[in-house]
């Protein structure tokens, strides 16, 4: 292989490991207080972030990031029911505006804005919005493998914008 096609090989491959995928299941917040239950149910759709390196997995899934709202919706009593098809009484929806990855070293430093928009079932009305940015930081006395730390901080801060997320609702839109 030619040095220039050795380089560019690497240069792929490096970001395309560095980070993964975050998973639904570890992005789900423990214990969200909410200050009002709305009731009704939601359908919620999400728009996740771009992809690694322009051609690998995005680093939030757009379809994870529904599950992992949906099953915190539904765990803090926000919403009864989540709709997955049809119609519901509101609409939640989730858009990741910005995600500043974390690099491999001694610390681990994430920020994610995620917008968030409540609209009534049929779309026509705004209920709430608010765009919300979580930062987290994790070093290498949290987790000593500095491979799994970017990963690790990445999904600390997208419980925390969740978390304010549904908190925000709750406190917002009735």
């Amino acid at each position: 292989m030619r040095p220039t096609l050795k380089v560019l090989a690497l240069a792929l491959a490096v970001p395309l490991t560095a980070c993964h995928s975050v998973s639904s299941a570890e992005i789900v917040p423990r214990d969200v207080e909410i200050e009002h239950a709305l009731g009704g149910s939601v359908r919620i759709l999400a728009t996740g972030s771009g992809k690694q390196a322009l051609i690998g997995p995005s680093v939030i899934d757009a379809g994870g990031l529904a599950d992992a709202v949906s099953e915190a919706v539904l765990a803090c009593g926000l919403f009864d029911e989540v709709a997955l098809e049809g119609q519901a009484d509101r609409v939640l929806e989730v858009e990741v505006v910005e995600l500043v990855e974390p690099e491999v070293g001694f610390d681990s430093h994430c920020s994610t804005t995620l917008r968030w928009s409540l609209r009534s079932g049929d779309g026509s009305r705004v209920l709430h919005t608010a765009t919300i940015t979580t930062e987290a930081t994790m070093n290498s006395y949290e987790e000593m493998d500095s491979t799994v730390r970017p990963q690790l901080v990445m999904e600390k801060a997208l419980r925390e914008n969740i978390t304010r997320g549904l908190r925000s609702l709750s406190s917002a839109a009735r």
